[in-house]
């Protein structure tokens, strides 16, 4: 008896042995590749951020912990812009600073005056700026996100949205070494000259309340797009408003330089 415990005991000690054998090659296994997995799926994220953007010209590729974003944009603003809407995207995911996963966004998209393109002897700097000025970016979406600047019918007093102005304010406290463009746009219903008047005066009023709010007045450039730049096509009835036209009336804020 004594002798068929003990073989039974044997027998257990052994499938125990194999059953930690089995679990240590499943998890050999399955660590990078979840991690694999996890870093495509987090390019796809970036990826579908970028497209749905339409920066078509930008590519998101992982490479080690960072996600970089590749590409060539007509301009520093499309530039940040881009790199913004991707690293918003994987922040929303809760997939960015996730460990052995991705750690950092690097924005290595191409625009006219990059300063590692007209000094290539300091690229350690560059990145330092181009990183600063993508989180600020990053920043400054994520306060629009929070609802619109609103003014009085056909003028230029702030009837709504003070609270935005306040955050976006806030936010340029410690975006100090980056000047803003304060862009101003209108829906396409009434006379186009008219529009374009009106949303440089809106742009204005919005540059005077951030000034009044402690942001230096060097720092913000204040630009009226009118109906030039819509984000939705404006199939609205003539005299007639719609969500599309609401949309399009907006106040954006664009780091343009450094």
């Amino acid at each position: 008896m004594e002798h068929g415990i003990r073989r039974n005991c044997f027998r257990w000690l052994l499938l125990a042995f194999l059953g930690l054998v089995v679990l240590g090659i499943l998890a050999a296994y399955n660590g990078p590749h979840s991690a694999a997995n996890q870093k495509l799926a987090a390019t796809n994220v970036a990826q579908e951020a970028l497209d749905r953007g339409q920066f078509s010209f930008a590519k998101a590729n992982i490479e080690g912990a960072k996600m970089v974003v590749t590409g060539n944009a007509v301009s520093q603003e499309t530039k940040l812009t881009a790199c913004a809407a991707a690293q918003a995207s994987l922040k929303e995911k809760s997939m960015l600073g996730l460990p052995g996963v991705v750690a950092t966004v690097s924005c290595s998209i191409v625009a006219p005056g990059d300063a590692a393109v007209a000094q290539a002897a300091a690229p350690a700097v560059q990145k330092v700026v181009s990183s600063a000025a993508v989180n600020c970016q990053a920043q400054l979406n994520d306060i629009s996100k929070l609802g619109p600047v609103q003014f009085a019918m056909k003028g230029t007093s702030i009837t709504a949205g003070t609270d935005v102005l306040d955050k976006v304010a806030q936010t340029l406290g410690s975006c100090t070494q980056f000047k803003i463009e304060i862009g101003g746009h209108t829906d396409s219903g009434g006379d186009e000259a008219m529009n374009l008047n009106l949303s440089q005066r809106r742009a204005n009023a919005v540059r005077t309340y951030l000034v009044n709010k402690g942001v230096a007045a060097d720092r913000l450039i204040a630009k009226g797009y009118g109906e030039t730049k819509p984000l939705v096509a404006d199939r609205a009835v003539i005299g007639v408003d719609s969500q599309d036209r609401a949309k399009n009336r907006r106040t954006e804020f664009t780091i343009v330089s450094n």
